[in-house]
């Protein structure tokens, strides 16, 4: 895979095998969790949200080993739609099932697109038609998450970032508050800061000022936090 291709790719299978054995397992977690999220509205059991809530937790150190298969054992027995990507987060051995987590995010936003069931020839194609263009959406939008949490590896990170020390360390204290409140709001600010401090990454400062939907475990702010 080319940088170009990274960059335009549709296909998260793809991009996770291109990666294959260079993504942390918290990187990974936290790309899951973002495509559970992303499909929130669709996970009915609370049994569900609570198990991406824990898989969350645990991606950062804030849970247990013992508290992800809790969370998976009293999780819903999945049946197809979130809860089975629900299923998938808490999963130990998440290299193993991303793939599974993939598809069933992507198959239950499809689902929801076309839910109900054709009774003629002309539905049939008309379902048809829906279904692929929603799992097509769907895949779309994971490979933005996956872009989201790992950036562009076709790049190395900056270096000597010097600016991370600027005025005590200011913009490592709003990485983290940001981080922490989830709200991502504030990195065009962050970009302002970053410039003041003398960065002058392209990549960086056009990331951060990105209108686009940001998740936790975004690149540039666990480069600023140099979490892995």
């Amino acid at each position: 895979m080319t940088e170009r291709e990274w960059l335009t790719c549709s296909d998260p299978s793809l991009m996770l095998t291109e990666l294959a054995g260079r993504v942390s397992e918290r990187k990974l977690r936290l790309f899951a969790v973002a495509c559970c999220r992303h499909i929130w509205h669709l996970l009915e059991d609370p049994l569900s949200r609570a198990a991406v809530e824990v898989a969350e937790r645990y991606a950062d150190g804030l849970a247990d080993l013992r508290e992800l298969a809790a969370a998976k054992a009293v999780a819903a027995k999945p049946k197809g739609g979130g809860a089975t990507a629900a299923h998938w987060v808490v999963c130990p051995n998440l290299p193993g099932a991303i793939v599974d987590l993939c598809d069933a995010a992507v198959s239950a936003s499809a689902e929801n697109a076309a839910p109900s069931m054709p009774k003629n020839v002309a539905e049939a194609n008309a379902w048809d038609v829906a279904y692929r263009a929603a799992q097509a959406r769907g895949a779309q939008e994971q490979a933005h998450h996956l872009r989201e949490v790992l950036g562009n590896p076709f790049r190395p990170s900056p270096g000597k970032r010097g600016w991370l020390t600027w005025r005590g360390g200011l913009l490592r204290s709003m990485a983290r508050q940001i981080y922490d409140s989830g709200n991502f709001s504030d990195l065009p600010v962050l970009a302002d800061a970053l410039e003041d401090a003398g960065c002058s990454d392209a990549d960086l400062l056009a990331h951060c000022r990105d209108g686009g939907a940001h998740v936790r475990g975004c690149w540039a702010l666990d480069l600023l936090l140099e979490q892995e």
